[in-house]
């Protein structure tokens, strides 16, 4: 249901500010491509963000299926990672997360209120970004059989409703889902994510990745009237 998809009580003019603070980064690269006003950032105009954001503090930044923590890095070559608090969320120990859970077992935590992870107890979820593994819904997935196939996609859609979810439960300012926009079985394309089509985006990347092939992506925000680049 779109209406969980809330922005809490903030206006469109601060969601629209909210904005300034995050990274349409490169989908695993971990490198900026369009930060808006990163000049503004780096000078001292914390401040001013605290305003739009009603809460004297640092701003907590909740990571969903983080893998190698692209976001933060793209932030701290930004120079403003010091402004976040950055919580990150994924299953795989390699990776060092915050909360080492699937997102589906963390949303059934906070849906009961028992066993809540110690890094979101009594804060406020300001910004969200979430990564869901691709590889269900990539071209690669196609040469598998049937029956994988199926059980592949499955557990992609499940991934992809619990971060939904997570969005719902948090309410936070902003919120971005972005999957890569290519093949027949694209997250963009599926059942899942017809109510949210208002909310799709999709930016591409040309010669970003030590390739010269074009590499289109899915963006999915509450954010409006983005600048993203299509090469």
């Amino acid at each position: 249901d779109a209406s969980t998809l809330s922005t809490g009580l903030f206006t469109d003019e601060e969601i629209a500010k909210a904005a300034h603070v995050l990274t349409i980064h490169q989908a695993g690269a971990g490198r900026v491509s369009n930060l808006a006003d990163v000049e503004a950032w780096q000078a001292n105009s914390t401040d001013t963000v605290r305003g739009w954001l009603k809460q004297d503090t640092i701003i907590n930044f909740f990571d969903g299926c983080s893998g190698g923590h692209s976001v933060r890095k793209a932030l701290e070559l930004a120079g403003v990672a010091h402004l976040f608090n950055f919580i990150s969320c994924d299953n795989d120990p390699s990776t060092k997360p915050t909360i080492l859970m699937r997102l589906e077992d963390l949303v059934q935590r906070i849906k009961s209120g028992k066993n809540i992870p110690a890094a979101l107890r009594g804060i406020k979820i300001h910004l969200a970004w979430f990564s869901p593994p691709c590889t269900p819904f990539s071209a690669a997935n196609t040469r598998s059989g049937i029956q994988e196939r199926k059980k592949n996609l499955l557990q992609g859609d499940k991934t992809v409703r619990a971060c939904l979810e997570l969005i719902g439960l948090f309410k936070p300012i902003a919120w971005f889902l972005e999957n890569p926009d290519s093949g027949g079985n694209r997250l963009a394309r599926r059942q899942i994510l017809q109510p949210f089509e208002q909310y799709i985006h999709t930016v591409t990347y040309c010669g970003e990745h030590g390739r010269a092939d074009r590499k289109a992506t899915m963006i999915m925000t509450n954010l409006t009237n983005l600048d993203l680049p299509d090469c």
